[in-house]
This record gives structure tokens, sequence and C-alpha cells, in this order.
């Protein structure tokens, strides 16, 4: 519980723990993208029943930019993005589009479908 208390009031201590995480992937993912995988899964749920598990702004702010350097890597090697989450996540789903997630499998019973649809005709 402390890890999100430590995101939702980012110190410099949290940041300095996500940079280290973050990287740790990006070495993962140098690994994969040099394989014959066809794509790159992320596996977050950034979603509760009824809302984003923190502020959008801090999502955007702390996550997106991570996402934007992973689907980069993938992308620079051919290789497809795809990301799981759980939850109602419908709020970052431009942010996500933004960084190159390719497809999405989120809990659609979560979030409103009509909204949902009108994003998708909106671009």
């Amino acid at each position: 519980m402390d890890a999100m208390t430590d995101i939702m009031e980012p110190a410099k201590a949290a940041v300095s723990m996500l940079q280290r995480i973050h990287q740790y992937h990006l070495r993962e993912l140098e690994f994969w993208v040099k394989t014959d995988v066809d794509g790159i899964q992320f596996m977050d749920d950034w979603g509760a029943r009824d809302q984003l598990l923190i502020p959008p702004t801090i999502w955007r702010d702390l996550f997106k930019p991570m996402y934007r350097d992973y689907c980069g890597l993938a992308h620079a090697h051919g290789k497809l993005t795809f990301m799981h989450s759980d939850g109602h996540i419908s709020e970052i789903y431009p942010d996500l589009v933004e960084v190159g997630v390719g497809a999405l499998n989120s809990q659609l019973f979560c979030m409103d479908l009509a909204d949902l649809a009108a994003k998708a005709r909106a671009g």
C-alpha cells in the first residue's frame, strides 16, 4: 500500500524507484525485440471497477512516457504491441493509442460502451 501512496504524491524516492523499474523493463524488452516473437504484450491493471486506480494526470506524468519508450522500442524492431488492463481505463485510451499500443484487451463491462464507441469514432 505504501507504493500506491508514494505514487499519489510522488516523492523523489518513488520516482527514482519507478525509473529503475523502467530501466529494467527496457533491458528485458531489448532482449525480446531481438527474438522472432511477433509482438510484445503488457499486462498492467490500471483500473478499478469505476475509475482509474490513480488520477489520469499522474498516470500521464509518470507512466505514459514509459509506455511510449516500450512501444517505440517494439515498433523500431517491427514488433506489434498489445496491452491488457483490468478495470475502467477509458480515460487513458487516447493516451495508449498515442504512445503506440496497437491492441488493447480490457474489461468493457466496467465502462460505458456508448462512451467508448464515441471515442473510437472520434479517433
